[in-house]
């Protein structure tokens, strides 16, 4: 993982003044969820998989935008696990079926 001390997706320097957001930006790493050596699918949730293929620097917005969709579902997961330990019905979860 070398991204000279830039986002490896919008490019903006680490500490520099981000362009868009007008802010200080802080390079993160993130996990790409690169391939496996074997074949098998990579996983970005697969936190002990620290190769270098599987690493990258990331500013903390585009961080938040490449993770978006899987802490929204962080979210929503452990929201309704609150709602059922609260004695709350659970609702089916979109796309299950409450007819297995």
């Amino acid at each position: 993982m070398n991204y000279n001390g830039r986002c490896a997706i919008c490019g903006v320097h680490d500490g520099a003044l981000h362009p868009e957001y007008q802010r200080q930006a802080k390079l993160q790493t993130s996990h790409r969820g690169a391939p496996k050596p074997d074949g098998a699918p990579g996983s970005k949730d697969d936190t002990m998989d620290v190769r270098a293929i599987n690493l990258w620097a990331l500013c903390q917005w585009c961080h938040a935008a490449y993770d978006r969709s899987h802490n929204k579902r962080q979210r929503s997961e452990g929201h309704r696990r609150r709602r059922i330990d609260a004695g709350e019905l659970p609702l089916p979860l979109h796309g299950e079926s409450d007819e297995e």
